[in-house]
């Protein structure tokens, strides 16, 4: 993956773990199972350490 894909799939990752953790904190009312919203935290960490400056 180019830094500039990265950087695009960083972003919306970022948006959706937000989404989700207002829809789960505030709301009480998740979307997705706790395994799904890991696996987004883990691709994002996973970017995060490929791209630092991201």
């Amino acid at each position: 993956m180019d830094k500039e894909s990265a950087r695009v799939r960083v972003e919306k990752l970022r948006k959706l773990i937000d989404y989700h953790r207002t829809l789960y904190h505030t709301f009480d009312a998740p979307e997705i199972d706790d395994a799904a919203f890991d696996t987004l935290k883990n691709e994002l960490e996973e970017l995060e350490n490929q791209f630092p400056e991201l």
